[in-house]
């Protein structure tokens, strides 16, 4: 896949595979119900992808994505994650 048809479902698809088998099952119902919040960006591409994308969908959802989002969705794992497809 080429980076700039890369989208926001497949980076966290690509990063979930590689991180999930190394996290607690708590962990990774965390993280999934995160990304179900995201499903307005799921096919959004990548590089497209900005921080009001993002601030967007925790002013819809609440403080506690904010968190989550920002946290486990940032832009190193986030590089790292579309390096590797």
């Amino acid at each position: 896949m080429r980076y700039a048809q890369t989208t926001f479902a497949d980076v966290f698809e690509k990063w979930s595979a590689e991180h999930f088998p190394k996290i607690s099952q708590s962990n990774i119902h965390g993280y999934n119900a995160s990304y179900k919040l995201c499903e307005p960006l799921y096919n959004m591409k990548f590089v497209d992808l900005r921080k009001s994308h993002l601030q967007n969908i925790v002013g819809h959802k609440g403080k506690s994505v904010t968190e989550t989002v920002y946290t486990h969705l940032d832009l190193e794992i986030k590089l790292e994650a579309i390096n590797k497809i």
